[in-house]
């Protein structure tokens, strides 16, 4: 089940949207009006990887909660560190 993290610039709150497979996924992210167009996975996926962090394109909902769990433990790391 193909896993999309959508962290669009002008929010805070990341959109976790997830499908059967690839194409649907695909469907789904041409929504986004800040979407290239046409929208294919390669294009959806090297838009994702422009995009803030945590965004991305993951095979699996278990690949996708390790990004985030990584990201989370760089953000605290980071801000951990300039408080020293």
């Amino acid at each position: 089940m193909p896993v999309a993290i959508v962290m669009c610039p002008k929010t805070n709150i990341p959109a976790v949207l997830h499908e059967d497979c690839e194409t649907d996924l695909v469907l789904r992210l041409d929504r986004y009006i800040a979407a290239p167009s046409p929208l294919r996975e390669d294009t959806a996926r090297l838009w994702l990887l422009s995009l803030p962090a945590p965004s991305g394109w993951f095979n699996s909902i278990g690949a996708a909660r390790l990004h985030i769990e990584s990201w989370v433990s760089d953000c605290t790391s980071e801000r951990d560190g300039s408080l020293r």
